[in-house]
């Protein structure tokens, strides 16, 4: 499974989760927080992806929406294979981590 792959598996239930990804020998974001985790199969033009950011942005009532396919090292990771991955809890269930270790490689 990709890193595209299972964060799509998250994207319903993704409020509120911290997210850090890495690999043995480099971090890519650490504890950093995500209102898009991974963008729906059906989006597949600009035009949608601008429309499902401007629902968020409704239903969070949030003016800046940070999505995750758009970071600069999204491109890098987004194919390497899950080695990895734990959900923690910070005890009050209010803020959930996810913590996804990949391969050095990509798919």
């Amino acid at each position: 499974m990709t890193l595209e792959d299972l964060l799509k598996t998250f994207e319903r239930t993704a409020r509120d989760v911290v997210l850090t990804v890495g690999t043995s020998t480099k971090t890519y974001c650490s504890r950093e927080s995500y209102d898009i985790l991974a963008f729906p199969e059906w989006i597949k033009s600009e035009k949608e992806k601008l429309e499902l950011i401007e629902m968020y942005k409704k239903s969070r009532e949030k003016e800046n929406i940070t999505t995750l396919p758009e970071t600069s090292w999204w491109d890098e990771v987004k194919d390497k294979k899950v080695v990895g991955w734990d959900m923690i809890n910070d005890g009050t269930h209010k803020k959930r981590e996810l913590w996804v270790f990949l391969s050095e490689v990509s798919e």
